[in-house]
């Protein structure tokens, strides 16, 4: 889960690798061309110019050679100002000032990727506060000092704001968020902390400082619909955060939550809630009067019961639940008439109940690293199943027939099991099965039927 973050992180960014080098000779003619040769004689490299279908410039990436970029070349871009829907600036040296843009979008990104070099660009103290006329800014792997979020606080017409994979101040730093209560009409922020992990690569994992506390001023944010946090250092969340009353997304990963408060019942508009990989034990009673979510991510905490709060949540169609400590599926799961995903994934599970098939619009069904014995022939209800995933269990038993019925499965997964007997499934549908090839512990274990499509596997006797 750790390398999924950093790349959600990044995503949030740009595609950093892509523009590791200028476009030299890449543009013939029109707009694009022009500003090309106009910024290599300026000692500016440009990494990527795009153009809209009446073949003005609508978007432009650029760098520098290690030298600043005189405001001179800043006024020459904004020339396309009336066409320009992003801007954005790698490793940008020195002071500019940005006020003669009119911008959908700034970024500015530090595209140094090696821990080492990581500070060796700071982002220059005074331009953030020319950019008052941007409606969405990204900041990109930068460390952040008071005085830049100082600056961000000032911009009261911003309604977009990502700090991507940056150093929120230093170690005996705290940074104060409290002055972004000024930014009235904000309606996303997304906060990440500077992470690589290169373990895999024989080297360490890096962090930056990370934010910490989750601050009263976002509290004040009333247009805010999207708060995407990661990496922080949240224990718990202040009472106020019932004053988002328009939220309709909320992300908080690996930011050390224990516990939401009472108040976090008041999100009722929330669509979209995701707080995976935190330490938090049991939901409130009051998660209860959330019915309008649509997608609940739980994983990677140590829930050790499902609430019933959840049977209420009528419009949930994906539930995920990963690594937690649930034994029991519970009635308030099996409820949920318009689920559509269900991943309870590296849990401690031992029984598939029957009323699973009571979830007439799953397409996705995920038990993997679990404890499950036996396949309950009521999976061959789920008519609109797609996806069924019961690897690394303790199953011993006939692969039930009534799986055939499953007419529009696709995939199904059934390797790192005791015992998995009977006959392959027939149906047309299926692109991809595996069926526990070679850690059956009966000599015979499973055969291929007659009308098997599916064979992605080997090692298998006709029946």
């Amino acid at each position: 889960m750790i390398k999924f973050n950093v790349i959600l992180a990044f995503a949030a960014i740009t595609a950093v690798s892509a523009y590791n080098s200028p476009i030299d000779g890449f543009y013939e003619t029109g707009e694009c061309h022009d500003l090309n040769v106009y910024l290599n004689s300026s000692n500016v490299e440009l990494y990527k110019c795009e153009m809209n279908n009446n073949e003005k410039i609508n978007r432009i990436v650029i760098g520098n050679k290690g030298e600043k970029i005189s405001q001179d070349v800043i006024d020459h871009i904004a020339q396309h100002d009336k066409t320009l829907e992003s801007l954005e600036f790698f490793n940008i040296p020195g002071p500019v000032d940005l006020s003669g843009f009119h911008l959908p979008e700034l970024k500015l990104i530090n595209d140094n990727d090696l821990p080492t070099e990581y500070k060796k660009y700071s982002l220059p103290e005074g331009i953030l506060k020319t950019a008052k006329n941007v409606d969405r800014i990204v900041l990109g792997a930068y460390p952040l000092n008071q005085n830049h979020i100082d600056e961000l606080s000032s911009l009261t017409s911003l309604k977009d704001l990502t700090l991507s994979s940056c150093d929120f101040g230093t170690a005996d730093d705290t940074l104060d968020f409290s002055k972004f209560e000024n930014l009235t009409k904000l309606n996303a922020l997304y906060l990440s902390t500077y992470y690589a992990d290169r373990s895999g690569r024989g080297g360490q994992i890096f962090t930056g400082p990370p934010f910490k506390g989750f601050s009263e001023g976002f509290c004040k944010l009333k247009n805010l619909k999207e708060i995407q946090l990661y990496h922080g250092e949240i224990s718990s969340l202040p009472f106020c955060i019932g004053q988002l009353s328009n939220l309709e997304k909320l992300v908080l990963n690996y930011c050390e939550l224990t516990e939401l408060p009472k108040e976090f019942g008041k999100l009722t508009k929330l669509k979209y809630l995701n707080l995976d990989s935190n330490k938090i034990t049991a939901l409130p009673d009051e998660f209860v009067k959330l019915t309008q979510l649509n997608e609940l991510n739980l994983s990677n905490n140590q829930i050790k019961s499902v609430s019933s709060a959840i049977g209420k949540f009528n419009k949930l169609e994906s539930l995920v639940i990963q690594s937690n400590k649930i034994a029991d599926i519970s009635s308030s799961i099996t409820s949920l008439s318009n689920l559509k995903k269900l991943d309870l994934s590296n849990n401690s599970i031992t029984t598939i109940p029957d009323t699973i098939s009571d979830l007439k619009k799953l397409e996705s069904l995920a038990f993997s690293g679990n404890s499950i014995v036996v396949i309950p022939e009521a999976l061959g209800q789920l008519k609109n199943l797609k996806y069924l995933a019961l690897n690394n269990n303790k199953i011993d038993c006939v692969l039930p027939k009534s799986l055939n019925d499953l007419t529009k499965l696709e995939g199904i997964y059934l390797f790192n099991n005791v015992d998995i007997r009977g006959e392959t499934l027939t149906q047309p549908s299926l692109q991809s099965c595996d069926y526990n090839v070679g850690n059956n512990k009966s000599e015979n274990g499973i055969c291929v039927a007659k009308n098997t499509s599916c064979k992605t596997f080997t090692g298998i006797q006709p029946c």
